[in-house]
């Protein structure tokens, strides 16, 4: 079993991801609300306590393999009362959390968010929460008798092996961009996503044609919002699931430097619908052109 983290700011756009993709459904939880909004008003009653915590929401993925010679299978009760044990042991005891399965691919999933704020005010620490979070996962495997899955290093190993748990370890690593840009010939991530705006941006295209272009190249376009629901004029870029901030990518790159540098033109009450749009993954589609009207010829 794998588990990710992504840490947030916006409960509400995580919210959207998870219960309006097709095929996802909510199957478990300890909140009253069913939809979007009523979940992210229930979330901010509680975020409201630490308005200076920047990123109170969690959003975790917990998956179980698919191959073609093996797939593992979990019921939804089953996949919940895991989940559930995921929480109390990574420290979200008493946390506001929601539970939503995904059958969009061949690969059982579900997604979790959580409020890393507690009702009592009081924070889940997130120190060294995905080393944790390996540690834990390899223990539920052992306890619900789910195929193990390598751990990332020796140190990991050790500690489960302390409590009588036999582990693996991987012998693989995640490349670096640095070392993907080398083995492979090709540019890196950062080079091929500045190459990309730069093709996008080439006659000055507002905001929503830009964030277009780049969608249909494959490149994901994540705008930052406040809690409140408020545009930062901040933005990232995704490829081949590497996301990387604007200004990581350069001066020119930045929200405010596409407007300064490259010429985009940005427009609130015009763009803020694509911008929008993209910070849940929709696409933009692309704009018709009007063909002119042929000239009948005596």
């Amino acid at each position: 079993m794998i588990g990710k983290i992504i840490k947030s700011e916006n409960f509400r756009a995580t919210l959207k991801y998870v219960l309006q993709k097709e095929k996802g459904e909510l199957i478990g939880g300890n909140m009253g609300g069913r939809s979007v909004n009523e979940l992210s008003d229930e979330f901010l009653l509680i975020r409201g306590l630490r308005p200076n915590l920047k990123k109170a929401c969690s959003h975790i993925i917990l998956s179980i393999p698919h191959r073609d010679d093996y797939h593992e299978h979990l019921d939804d009760e089953r996949f919940t009362e895991i989940a559930e044990r995921w929480l109390e042991e990574m420290g979200y005891s008493g946390s506001q959390y929601a539970i939503a399965r995904h059958h969009d691919t061949n690969h059982e999933h579900l997604h979790i968010i959580a409020n890393r704020i507690r009702p009592d005010g009081s924070v889940v620490p997130d120190s060294f929460d995905h080393t944790r979070s390996q540690v834990v996962t390899r223990k539920l495997e052992h306890e619900f008798e789910l195929e193990p899955t390598p751990c990332a290093n020796e140190k990991i190993a050790q500690r489960l092996r302390a409590e009588g748990i036999e582990v693996t370890v991987s012998d693989r690593k995640s490349p670096t961009q640095r070392q993907t840009h080398h083995e492979s010939g090709k540019p890196s991530v950062k080079e091929q996503l500045q190459e990309a705006i730069d093709r996008a941006s080439r006659d000055k295209p507002t905001m929503t044609q830009l964030i277009g272009r780049l969608q249909r190249q494959g490149v994901k376009v994540h705008p930052t919002f406040s809690t409140k629901g408020l545009f930062r004029e901040a933005i990232a870029f995704e490829l081949d699931g590497v996301k990387i901030a604007g200004n990581k990518l350069g001066k020119a790159y930045s929200f405010p430097g596409l407007q300064r540098k490259r010429g985009v033109s940005y427009e609130c009450d015009r763009d803020m619908k694509a911008i929008k749009k993209a910070a849940v993954g929709e696409l933009i589609p692309q704009r018709q052109r009007k063909k002119k009207p042929q000239i009948e010829l005596d």
